[in-house]
């Protein structure tokens, strides 16, 4: 298990960093903010891609999780790190 610390949004909540953790796991991913948690299963991501910002970018997470909101964001000082690691485990990443 790899995790990192920032900040991030699942549906319309936001917590800031460093109150959200983004797990990468073999089988899954995790994102743990203050209020809720969510696990996603390797077989449920469609993708996961980055998009880039001035000082902070976004890992967003693309699946078909039906009882997980649809708005899954990771935010990160540390991208290409985190995509890394994503990419290291063989999910599909863009």
């Amino acid at each position: 298990m790899t995790r990192f610390r920032g900040g991030g949004q699942i549906g319309r909540v936001q917590s800031s960093w460093p109150f959200v953790t983004f797990e990468v796991l073999d089988h899954e991913i995790r994102l743990n903010t203050v209020v809720q948690e969510v696990t996603i299963a390797r077989d449920q991501i469609v993708q996961i891609r980055c998009q880039r910002g001035l000082l902070v970018s976004k890992v967003i997470v693309e699946h078909r999780a039906p009882a997980i909101k649809e708005n899954v964001q990771f935010w990160t000082f540390s991208p290409d790190a985190v995509m890394n690691v994503v990419r290291g485990k063989g999910y599909p990443a863009s």
